[in-house]
């Protein structure tokens, strides 16, 4: 969208950085956040682990989808891939919100135990 602008190259480069600024000012509490909650049931002994495992799926994950996401773009124009990609993300998040429904928003001490237990 920027791009097609008659804009100089300085003010789109201006724009974009914006942009990116904003994203991450947003998205830097989020992280914050997410570590907050998947460290809430944890002690010092096992911190760590969950951290680093909560890290490696989350990559895994991302990687994934930026496999995925090439290949639709070999097949597909890029609307149509964003398409594809934003319906399937759509249908995969109100998936994991209905299994997560009884368990989002709880104190620690309100979940269930056995949801909470892990081993070392």
């Amino acid at each position: 969208m920027v791009a097609n602008l008659d804009l100089n190259f300085c003010f789109k480069i201006i724009i974009i950085m914006f942009a990116f600024f904003i994203h991450h000012f947003f998205r830097g509490p989020y992280w914050v956040l997410e570590d907050k909650y998947v460290t809430n049931f944890t002690d010092v002994n096992i911190r760590a682990k969950i951290i680093s495992a909560s890290n490696l799926i989350k990559n895994i994950g991302e990687i994934v989808i930026s496999f995925l996401g090439g290949l639709l773009l070999e097949f597909y124009t890029t609307s149509i891939s964003y398409l594809i990609v934003g319906s399937i993300g759509l249908i995969v998040i109100l998936f994991v919100l209905k299994y997560m429904k009884k368990g989002i928003g709880l104190n620690p001490k309100q979940y269930n135990k056995e949801d909470i237990k892990y081993q070392e």
